[in-house]
């Protein structure tokens, strides 16, 4: 049987399919006993190849027989991430834990992987309801985790629960100072922006020099209609740092105020360092982004 198995993988690899199949069937029938054996390897070899459906129907009904084998449940793991569905890789998370499949560090990510993939699915379906929902499905650590919260926040800022989004951002940002939290505040629109602006200048205590903070400030003072609070609060952003964002604010507040040359001033220097901002993003080369499951097998 070993001695098939091996002349299987050596097929294989040299991309001979037919010829793989046929010593996987000569290994099954050589040692009774072998054919959980044999569909695993044939598994691992359909995966390979590319022939996922075809593994994953292998595996299917190698888990329906052993629901606690690692192997079998990490090949699972890994082809329900490689097919995107997240909703099947959701249901084996338990074991994958109890079995200890992965290392904690692996897990984790892959875990975190799911919830993000289904709040976004979730999101494209137009139902705050559905969203919610998935939310209430992510376990409690990670919805203390700043990365989920941002998505979730943005997902919520997509279907205009600015309500929702306004309280997550609100509890997130009291929980563990974070500036991409504070930004995403500046860009909900709530009912009751008064309450809101309240709530972002109590965080100017150890923040005060803070541009985002207090571009964020800005954008809910021009809420208010407070326009010169609003030009303080975006005049000293812009001068702790410059930010494209930062003078497209600045320069629509002021043409609200009449002053057009001003305005026109702002937005010329927002464009050009918009385009020094986008120049920087291409000439930093990211890592190619890989499933989280990517070992070799």
């Amino acid at each position: 049987m070993l001695n098939y198995l091996s002349a299987a993988r050596a097929a294989q690899k040299q991309n001979a399919p037919e010829r793989r199949d046929d010593y996987l069937g000569l290994a099954h029938k050589s040692m009774s006993g072998a054919a959980f054996a044999v569909q695993l390897t044939q598994a691992e070899l359909q995966l390979v190849h590319g022939q996922l459906e075809q593994s994953l129907a292998t595996l299917v009904q190698l888990h329906a027989s052993s629901p606690k084998h690692p192997h079998v449940l990490f090949l699972l793991a890994k082809i329900y991430e490689l097919l995107r569905s997240w909703g099947d890789l959701k249901k084996i998370l338990p074991d994958l834990k109890k079995q200890r499949v992965l290392d904690s560090a692996a897990l984790e990510a892959l875990e975190r992987q799911v919830h993000r993939e289904l709040i976004t699915i979730a999101t494209q379906k137009g139902k705050v309801s559905d969203l919610r929902g998935s939310w209430q499905h992510v376990p409690k650590a990670l919805r203390h985790d700043n990365n989920m919260v941002r998505h979730y926040a943005r997902c919520l800022l997509t279907l205009e629960a600015h309500d929702d989004a306004e309280q997550l951002l609100r509890d997130a940002i009291k929980r563990d100072w974070d500036i991409d939290l504070v930004y995403l505040y500046g860009l909900n629109e709530t009912n009751d922006p008064d309450k809101q602006l309240a709530s972002a200048e109590g965080w100017l205590k150890g923040h005060e020099s803070n541009p985002v903070l207090l571009l964020t400030l800005g954008r809910l003072c021009v809420r208010n209609k407070l326009w010169g609070k609003a030009r303080s609060y975006l005049e000293a952003s812009i001068n702790i740092q410059p930010r494209s964002d930062s003078y497209k604010e600045l320069g629509q507040l002021l043409e609200q105020l009449n002053e057009a040359d001003n305005a026109a001033e702002y937005f010329r220097k927002g464009l050009m360092l918009s385009a020094e901002e986008k120049m920087d993003d291409v000439l930093t080369v990211a890592p190619a982004t890989l499933p989280v499951l990517y070992a070799k097998i």
